[in-house]
């Protein structure tokens, strides 16, 4: 199994305030591989949640909901080290949210 990564390692390494990143956690918009189970224990992450949740940030940073931003990303994998999206999911959240918009 590849290196997992804690909150922590993530927190520091991509800049992600730690309540920010513990929010999104809490509230499911994103996801850890091995979730905490109980006090004192942690989340530990693959290279692909990181992904994710670089991807949730930035889609949070262009005006998308973080419930919008939740669903996106969890139709997003890698697969044979090729980034796999649901580009017609996406399309239509898209223009969805850019009816809202105008």
């Amino acid at each position: 199994m590849d290196k997992m990564l804690t909150s922590w390692d993530i927190e520091k390494a991509f800049k992600i305030d730690h309540d920010r990143l513990r929010e999104w956690i809490k509230y499911g918009y994103i996801e850890a591989t091995v979730k905490a189970n109980g006090v004192g224990t942690k989340n530990f992450f693959t290279a692909e949640d990181v992904f994710k949740i670089l991807i949730f940030e930035k889609l949070i940073e262009r005006g998308f909901t973080r419930k919008l931003a939740a669903k996106i990303i969890k139709d997003v994998s890698i697969k044979s080290n090729r980034i796999v999206i649901d580009i017609k999911y996406l399309r239509d959240k898209i223009v969805k949210k850019l009816k809202i918009l105008n």
